[in-house]
């Protein structure tokens, strides 16, 4: 309770500041900009039987971002939110080559849609279930080229990843290979169309890996859990993506499939997909941002901020062969209210149907959540 108290005092200093970020000028070369996000969520959950509410600081982030001449750029960022601090992105880029960024260190790996839109720009509170596939972020050395119309990203990874927004899959030090390829079918003022493709290739070194998730929120209970695949000699993603913006409409949806290969057993199979939408009611549209083949958050037009109203469904299948991971299928309803661009409220209520769950049972779970959102 004192955390949150703390958090939403520094939430309304942020809100009544005209300073949310600073910058160090060192020369007319070398600059930094401090800068950081606080996520502060609240939520019910029932289940038909049992009822429970809770809160929690989500995220607090703080980073420094470096430029080093004209070629040269740092990123470093902790996660305060808990009582350890966590080292979240740690990489240095560079950019002399026309097109390209070539980055080495520790950041988000590029496999997936969803999985690389900032948590302060996603549509929901939380990333849909099938993210309990993708590996989170990595030390790695990746390699991008960019144009108007599309992008490719490759890279290779070792060591122990951290989990895609804290709740999804775990597995132990590990080599990565993966890739991320888009494509710019209209690229137009008001109207985009974006295609996608993923692919990752893991070795475990342990040779097991694991993969569970909670319902899209940190409140629920962990239905979805394949406990200890053993014998896993690598595990294999691949994913598509589409998005299609027009004006104030955006949807967009991914479809993921994981393969885990065995010694001496039958391959298992794991899989899931969602579909979103997002409609802004005072008329703002997300802007296509090429470079990171991502759709940017809104930034309101009027001073009474910008309304936005969203809806996703979504399933994720745990259960192959001998592995009983559980199933789940999703549907949930939100609204989200931009005081201005760097301050976001946003209301999330889902209705998640496991049949069954990790223990075998039938259960729906009713998730209301909400959130305070702070850039700065």
């Amino acid at each position: 309770m004192k955390t949150l108290k703390i958090a939403l005092l520094a939430s309304g200093f942020c809100m009544t500041s005209s300073v949310f970020a600073a910058d160090v000028v060192v020369n007319d070369a070398v600059s930094f900009q401090l800068g950081g996000k606080l996520h502060v969520d609240a939520g019910t959950v029932d289940d038909g039987t049992n009822s429970q509410a809770d809160g929690q600081l989500r995220r607090l982030r703080l980073g420094v971002s470096g430029k080093w001449g004209k070629d040269v750029r740092t990123e470093l960022e902790y996660d305060l939110s808990d009582n350890t601090p966590k080292l979240k992105d740690a990489y240095i880029e560079y950019r002399g080559i026309p097109h390209t960024q070539v980055r080495l260190g520790n950041a988000k790996t590029a496999v997936g849609f969803e999985n690389l839109t900032s948590s302060s720009d996603t549509l929901f509170m939380e990333r849909a279930l099938p993210s309990a596939l993708l590996p989170g972020r990595t030390t790695a050395i990746q390699v991008s080229q960019y144009r108007d119309n599309g992008s490719i990203v490759v890279g290779v990874a070792g060591g122990t990843p951290t989990t895609l927004g804290e709740i999804s899959n775990s597995v132990n030090e590990q080599e990565l290979l993966y890739a991320h390829a888009t494509r710019l079918l209209l690229n137009k003022k008001h109207h985009v169309l974006h295609i996608g493709a993923s692919f990752a290739r893991t070795d475990p070194h342990e040779q097991s890996t694991r993969f569970s998730t909670t319902l899209e929120s940190v409140f629920g209970v962990e239905r979805l859990d394949t406990g200890k695949i053993k014998n896993a000699t690598s595990y294999t993603t691949q994913g598509v993506e589409m998005a299609w913006a027009k004006d104030a409409l955006l949807v967009q949806g991914e479809y993921l499939h994981t393969t885990v290969a065995r010694d001496n057993r039958p391959d298992v199979n794991l899989h899931g997909g969602y579909v979103a939408a997002a409609y802004t009611v005072t008329g703002e549209k997300r802007r296509y941002n090429s470079k990171d083949a991502q759709f940017e958050g809104i930034q309101p037009k009027r001073d009474q901020g910008a309304v936005e109203l969203v809806a996703r469904v979504s399933a994720l299948d745990l259960d192959s062969d001998n592995i009983s991971g559980g199933s789940v299928r999703g549907q949930t309803l939100g609204a989200n209210y931009y005081y201005n661009d760097k301050v976001r409220l946003m209301l999330d209520y889902s209705r998640m149907q496991a049949a069954p769950d990790k223990s075998g049972d039938t259960v729906t779970d009713n998730i209301l959540q909400a959130r305070l959102q702070v850039s700065f």
